[in-house]
Formats: structure tokens, sequence, C-alpha cells
């Protein structure tokens, strides 16, 4: 039955996102899709075409990740059999102990089993708290690789 299908396909799509495993998570989804992402930060893109826009926006941001986990996820049927209705919350470690999470409402439209659009929404405050956090750590991991040996370990340089 295609709605046992479809409900299969968005619970793989947030645990192959989750999981980290872009290849598999990929194929599930149209070559053709489209996806928007309405709050993204300001002087982000919001619209995304096709599988390689898609790989290069969300396969890289999840390879960037060292955990990511979705959960309390609700999936919901609607009247038209191709639309679906989804909503989870999230977890994630960044490298350097940055953690992330979130909140999301997802819209997918589905074509012949596999996710040919998603509207995603999410709370770009959380976003952009990462963004922060990890601007930071690079600036400090910088002013550590400009500092010589001794003085980062409190000598001077000999």
């Amino acid at each position: 039955m295609a709605i046992e299908q479809d409900r299969t396909t968005i619970s793989q799509f947030f645990a192959l996102l989750g999981d980290g495993d872009i290849d598999e998570w990929l194929k599930l989804i149209d070559k053709d899709v489209r996806v928007t992402t309405p709050l993204a930060e300001k002087g982000s893109p919001t619209l995304f075409q096709g599988i390689e826009e898609v790989n290069a926006r969300f396969g890289d941001a999840r390879k960037g990740l060292e955990e990511l986990l979705f959960y309390d996820i609700d999936l919901l049927a609607t009247e038209d059999p191709a639309r679906w209705v989804a909503t989870c919350r999230s977890k994630g470690l960044f490298p350097g102990g940055i953690k992330y999470q979130n909140y999301y409402s997802w819209y997918f439209r589905m074509k012949d089993g596999l996710i040919a659009e998603w509207v995603e929404y999410f709370d770009p405050q959380e976003t952009m708290a990462v963004g922060a956090a990890r601007a930071a750590q690079a600036k400090e991991n910088q002013a550590k690789e400009d500092t010589p040996d001794g003085a980062r370990q409190g000598r001077r340089p000999q």
C-alpha cells in the first residue's frame, strides 16, 4: 500500500539523516526535489532545487556533525495521500563539543514512493546560536595557532 510505503520512507528519512548515512538518505529523495526553508537566517538560501543542491546543503551540513538524533517524531497523513506532516525535535553535537538542538515542522509531498518536496520550519535562533559558537571556537583556535607554543603554555619562547 502506498500510504505505508510513504510513511516508511519518511521515517527512514529521519533515521538515515540522523545516522549520517547520506548515500542511503539521498535514495529516498526524487532527483527533481524542491526544498524550502522559509525561516532560515536572513541572507541564507531558502530554496533548494534538485538532488545536488539538497545534498550540498543538507548532506554536507550533516557531515559536519559528530552526532544527530531526531526524536519525538510525530508523522501524520493528510487527506491528500501524497502529503504528510511531521513534527520532531533534534539534538546533535559538533566537533569541539558544541551542542545543537531544534524543533521542527515538516511538510512532505511524495511522488512514486520518493520525497518530491519538503518545507522545513525550524527555530532559526538555535541555528544562529550554533553558528556564533562555532565562529567563536574557530577564532579561539586561530588565536592558539597564531601564538608561539611557549607563550601558550605560560613560558616565554627561548
